[in-house]
């Protein structure tokens, strides 16, 4: 059963069903205290619906079970962005590119912070849909997210 409803939200989460996943997973958060699968799709879902305290939360315990990730860490970049610490954004993305020098969207938020400097453009910046392009691009199917790894 439990097996079934996290490939369930997996599915919900590629298909952008954000709302439902959460519904689906956030009533098993016990049960699954060591999925590192379970807290990213979970803590994607509530990234993509805009919940930057959700995110926070099951990104950063997602990152405790599997501190490389970089999807995660890229979430979690955003949700500081969002929340104006910008310091923790940075060193996220430094971190990013230590580990992989060409990734888009690590390099993409350091333009676009050096860009915006200035507070209203920063404000403006957090609020606008131009944000999302910092966010991790896995809509493709992922082994630890289709079940492969179960």
């Amino acid at each position: 059963m439990a097996r079934n409803d996290l490939k369930k939200a997996a599915k919900l989460y590629h298909a952008g069903k954000y709302s439902q996943a959460i519904q689906l997973l956030e009533s098993q958060v016990f049960r699954y205290r060591e999925s590192f699968r379970f807290f990213y799709i979970l803590g994607m879902s509530c990234l993509y619906m805009n919940d930057f305290g959700g995110a926070y939360s099951y990104l950063h315990r997602a990152l405790n079970i599997k501190s490389s990730d970089i999807p995660s860490q890229l979430g979690l970049a955003v949700v500081y962005l969002r929340r104006g610490e910008t310091a923790e954004a940075l060193k996220i993305w430094f971190n990013i590119i230590d580990q992989d020098p060409k990734n888009r969207q690590a390099q993409r938020g350091l333009k676009l912070l050096k860009r915006h400097i200035e507070p209203d453009s920063f404000v403006e910046l957090t609020e606008s849909k131009r944000i999302n392009t910092l966010l991790p691009r896995d809509r493709t199917r992922r082994p630890y997210l289709t079940g492969a790894l179960l």
